[in-house]
Parts: structure tokens; C-alpha cells; sequence
């Protein structure tokens, strides 16, 4: 019967070589997995052709595939304190960044999904609790591939959805005139000598979908020995296939509609053509990887070395305890993702704001105060509400409210001009909403101005709605609810975010806005 020494346990325990990497992998993979659980659930399981930045579900899904090929690597298991030390750096690091973002950007943490963003750090964090300084130096591509489950670092490119629609409908438009078709073209649009029409529109050619292959195909590189040259060109080449055969897709359906017109037909075979190109040219580059120099080789023959290896590395009790601690830390702080307010970065309503949404919804919505809502009217700024009690007494209406439409996504801010601001507060709610308070000075009186914005879905688009909550300052005029609607997580991050922007000045909330800005729901 082999014995551990309490001195063993407590410092590490000797395997071979292999089986410590493997296993030192396999907890860096579970501790991502458990502490990314909840931004990978309420992602988008598909790839949709009306929204681009969907690429991101194949980003997070082959992230855990790109750190399985890392086993390629040589890694070390730590053995060292200071890389626990550097760990749980980088852990509060990612902790303040994460709760700064959450309470300044409001909805916009969800829309624009900075949880995705902070990946890298949660991921380096793990692999130094598991493989040290030099882990993350030899796991370096996978850490920074995780950068891109962020839509936001693609943004500039996922913008150009609108004209890549727009080139490939000349482009169909060229070759088909170059037929002698006898086509003529206005916009996206392509109208056959017959008057009937099909549009080349974005849902064509997504740009999500040729991103989705590119970040497809850089683990698959990675994992291939060869030049790294060899390499840039396999993963282009690989976008570039997918591009020619959903060109040869456009044309097959346009041909088929000017001799045919099976309109029904071609809208069937469209649903699915896509997503059958994107695999088709998956397989076609990973039979063809051997072209390009690519191979497998070296990495067996390294493997079978590391077989016959006789040296014994140490197995690191703290730092995989460490790690899956980290993971279990990165859950706790996502469980209110599910419960997110978020609007889509590609539906922004880009037409005119819908004025009658200010006597519906908001109505609506301002009716969650419980007290009584009385319409005042409009000014250069917005429409104006007040508040009073249930009762209806016009004499007891102490809170105005003024909302603001805008067609561009924003977290919230002050409408009104005031002289100066006295104090400021912020609270992060469980829904996503921060709602932030302002005490200030406007001639001679004191006023207390709570703020925030809300997404709103009119006709399948979004527009945006400031609120923002007036109450003269005293004793009595301000009702304070709380916390509010606010988990234990999101107090924490609000007190962050308050000890960085306001210090130990702060200013009362308003209870209608905490009440109000608590009823908007996903």
C-alpha cells in the first residue's frame, strides 16, 4: 500500500510527465468551462444570416478545442507560490475591470458582450494557477483567441455587412450580364426582363459566416506542424473557399430563377444552403490541409517520445485547487446573465424615432412606481411625466420625469442643464440596468436627478429611451428604496464602480427610478 506524506499532499504529488500535462489541461479546461458557463448559455446557438456578430458561439465552442491542442506544447506544471500570487493578481484584476464595465455600460455590458471580452484575463488567470509564467507564455494563441468571442473587436468589420451585400450583388449582376441575361440591377435588387426580382441581400453572404470559418480554421492551423506562412495561407484560403462556392450558390439560384422561376423551391434550398456550404468547405480544407505543407507527424512523433519519458514532473495541489476556485469565482459573478437586459448590435432602429412610444410603453413602464403618472407635456429635451401619489392629489406630485428617444444605443446620462453636481451615486440591478443619481444645484434649490436608458423593440428594432428622474432635495421629498432590486454581486460591483468615479461623495437615489428601471424585464 503506497503512503502520501502530509508534506506531499500539501506540496504536490509525482507523476509522469505526460499525465501531469494532461491533467494540468484538463483543469485549466474545466475551470474555463465552469467560470464561461453562463456568457456560453445565453449565447445564440446558431450562426443567424440577419445578425453577424452570432459568429461568436464558434469562437467560444472551439476556444476549449484550441486548449486541447495545446497539449502540443511543453508545459510545466507550477511548482512555485509567486505564479499562485500572479493568479490571483490577475483574477482582482479581472474582477474590477468586469465590475467597472458592468455599472458604467449598463445594458451595453450584454450588447456588447464585454463578459466575452474579459475571457483572456479569466483564461491566463487559470492557466497561472495551473502552468505558471511560462504556461501562458506557450498558451498564448489560445488565451488571446478568446479576445474575439467579443463581437466588439470585429465591429468595424461586421459594419461592412450592408456593402460585402452589396458588392456581391454587383458582382452576381456582372457575370449575369456577361450571359446575355438581359438583367438590369437597382441596389441589391436584380430584376429579370420578366419584372420578377430576387434581392442579394445580406442574408446571402453574412459576413458572420465567413468570420465563423476564419476563427473555425485558426485552431485547426495551430494544431498542424508546419511554416507558419504555410499556415496564414491554409486559414485564407479556407475563408476564400467558402466565398467561391456561396458566389457559385448566388449564381446556381439566379440562373434557376430566370429560366425557371421555382421561387418556392429556391427560398427552401435557400435556408439551408448556407449553413451546407460552410460545412462542406470545412471538410474540403481538412482533406486538402496535406497540400499546404500541413501534416500531423511531428506531433505524434513528439507524443510517442513523451511516452517513453522517464522524468517525473510534480503535481501541484494549490495551483489546480487554485484554478478550479477561479472558475467556481467567474460563476458566482455571471448568475445574473440570464436575467440580462441587452439589445443586438446589428437591429439599432435607424429611422425615426416612434413618438407615440413615449404615450405607450413609457407610460407603461412608469406605471411600475405604483404611484400615479400624469402626462405634463414636451419640451426641447423630451416629453415630461410626473409622479404623486396613488391617490391622484395633484397637490402631492414631487417627481418629474423626463424621456428622451434616441436611435443610438447609450447607458443612460443627464438630459437636463443644471449648474453644478454635488454628488453622484451608481446601482447596478440584477436585470443589467445601472440606474445612476446626481444631487444637483440649479439656481437656488437642490435637486435629485436618478438617470438611466432602456432598450426598446419597435417594428424589430431597437430604440433607446432616457429617463431621466427629477425630485427636489429634502427630507422628505426622496424616498430611498434600497438596494432595491440589486444582488449581493451586483452591490459589490456598484460599490467599485462608485469608489473610482464619485469617492465619498454620493447622492440619494430616487425610489421610482429603482423601481421602475427593476420592472424592465428581457
Amino acid at each position: 500500500m503506497t503512503t502520501i506524506s502530509t508534506e506531499d499532499f500539501y506540496s504536490g504529488i509525482h507523476m509522469n510527465y505526460k499525465g501531469a500535462k494532461t491533467l494540468g489541461m484538463a483543469i485549466v479546461m474545466v475551470a474555463f468551462l465552469v467560470g464561461a458557463f453562463n456568457s456560453i448559455w445565453i449565447t445564440n446557438p446558431s450562426i443567424l444570416d440577419t445578425d453577424p456578430s452570432t459568429y461568436v458561439i464558434v469562437v467560444m465552442l472551439m476556444s476549449f478545442v484550441f486548449l486541447a491542442f495545446g497539449l502540443k506544447e511543453k508545459l510545466e506544471l507550477n511548482r512555485r507560490w509567486k505564479n499562485i500570487a500572479y493568479a490571483i493578481t490577475v483574477l482582482a484584476i479581472y474582477f474590477l475591470v468586469l465590475s467597472y464595465a458592468r455599472v458604467s455600460l449598463s445594458y451595453l455590458f450584454m450588447t456588447y458582450r464585454i463578459d466575452a471580452l474579459l475571457f483572456p484575463l479569466l483564461l491566463a488567470a487559470i492557466v497561472l494557477a495551473v502552468f505558471g509564467v511560462d504556461g501562458v507564455r506557450r498558451l498564448r494563441y489560445p488565451i488571446l483567441y478568446t479576445l474575439f468571442a467579443s463581437p466588439l473587436i470585429l465591429l468595424p468589420l461586421l459594419a461592412l455587412n450592408q456593402g460585402f451585400a452589396l458588392l456581391n450583388s454587383n458582382l452576381i449582376y456582372g457575370i449575369l450580364s456577361a450571359l446575355g441575361t438581359h438583367v438590369a440591377q437597382s441596389g441589391l435588387m436584380i430584376t429579370a426582363p420578366s419584372t420578377t426580382s430576387i434581392s442579394i441581400s445580406t442574408t446571402c453572404v453574412s459576413l458572420g459566416f465567413f468570420v465563423a470559418m476564419l476563427m473555425f480554421l485558426v485552431p485547426v492551423a495551430y494544431l498542424y506542424e508546419g511554416r507558419n506562412l504555410r499556415k496564414y495561407v491554409f486559414v485564407a484560403c479556407g475563408v476564400l473557399l467558402l466565398l467561391l462556392l456561396n458566389i457559385l450558390r448566388m449564381l446556381s439560384l439566379s440562373l434557376v430563377w430566370l429560366y425557371y422561376g421555382l421561387g418556392s423551391a429556391i427560398g427552401a434550398f435557400h435556408i439551408f444552403a448556407g449553413q451546407l456550404l460552410f460545412y462542406a468547405a470545412i471538410i474540403i480544407m481538412l482533406l486538402l490541409a496535406g497540400r499546404f505543407g500541413l501534416s500531423l507527424r511531428k506531433r505524434e512523433r513528439k507524443a510517442a517520445k513523451a511516452k517513453h519519458a522517464v522524468r517525473h514532473e510534480e503535481y501541484f495541489i494549490p495551483g489546480l485547487v487554485l484554478a478550479l476556485l477561479i472558475g467556481i469565482a467567474a460563476l458566482s459573478i455571471s448568475l445574473d446573465y440570464h436575467d440580462a437586459i441587452s439589445s443586438p448590435i446589428q437591429l439599432t432602429n435607424t429611422s425615426a424615432p416612434v413618438q407615440s412610444l413615449l404615450y405607450s410603453d413609457v407610460f407603461a413602464s412608469l406605471n411600475a412606481s405604483m404611484q400615479s403618472v400624469r402626462l405634463i407635456g414636451a419640451n426641447n429635451n423630451g416629453t415630461v411625466f410626473a409622479l404623486g401619489p396613488p391617490n391622484g392629489n395633484s397637490t402631492m406630485y414631487n417627481t418629474y420625469v423626463l424621456a428622451s428617444v434616441s436611435n443610438m444605443a447609450v447607458s443612460g446620462s443627464i438630459v437636463g442643464t443644471y449648474n453644478s453636481t454635488l454628488g453622484s451615486t451608481a446601482l447596478l440591478l440584477r436585470n443589467g440596468i445601472t440606474v445612476k443619481s446626481a444631487l444637483v444645484a440649479e439656481g437656488n434649490s437642490t435637486a435629485t436627478v436618478s438617470y438611466y436608458a432602456l432598450p426598446y423593440n419597435i417594428s424589430g428594432g431597437y430604440t433607446f429611451v432616457n429617463y431621466e428622474f427629477i425630485t427636489l432635495y429634502n427630507s422628505t421629498s426622496v424616498q430611498s428604496c434600497g438596494s432595491g432590486d440589486s444582488g449581493a454581486i451586483e452591490q459589490v460591483q456598484s460599490g467599485i464602480y462608485n469608489l473610482f468615479v464619485s469617492g465619498t461623495k454620493s447622492s440619494p437615489m430616487s425610489c421610482a427610478a429603482e423601481l421602475v428601471a427593476a420592472a424592465a424585464h428581457r
